[in-house]
């Protein structure tokens, strides 16, 4: 007698199904893959979004009784007073010497690109402060106006 073939242990239609299958799963792992990515870039870019927008509160600057006012010459430091720097920054001429200074900005009192604005015109200034490491800190400053 013939030997007996035993019975595949899947027909061709289950080994379909089994592909069919490994192949859903496969899928499914690559969306859930890409999708954890996607909610992970969304959760970084928020995150980094509301850190980078907080915008750095500067002290006002307050006029005090108690402290000398000094009328000084005010420009840009590197536009009018040919001090080093890259960028445009306010400077004022104080005791003879020119520094760059920190509490106040350039743009802070008007356009400094304007035909009177600090990049294009000495203005005077009253102000109160100190010289700390190189740069005037301003505690309180005031364009002059100017008298026709």
């Amino acid at each position: 007698s013939a030997p007996r073939q035993s019975p595949p242990l899947l027909s061709r239609r289950g080994v379909f199904d089994v592909l069919i299958n490994l192949k859903s799963l496969y899928l499914q792992l690559l969306i859930y893959k890409a999708m954890k990515k996607f909610f992970l870039l969304i959760l970084i870019s928020c995150i980094s979004a509301t850190a980078f927008s907080q915008e750095t509160k500067k002290q006002p600057l307050k006029f005090d009784k108690k402290k000398e006012v000094h009328v000084v010459d005010a420009a840009c430091g590197t536009c009018i007073l040919k001090m080093e720097g890259k960028d445009c920054k306010l400077a004022i001429t104080f005791k003879g010497k020119n520094y760059f200074v920190d509490g106040t900005g350039i743009d802070d009192h008007g356009d400094a690109h304007d035909d009177a604005g600090f990049c294009n015109a000495i203005s005077k200034a009253k102000v109160q402060g100190k010289v700390v490491d190189d740069k005037f800190l301003v505690t309180y400053f005031e364009l002059v106006k100017k008298t026709k």
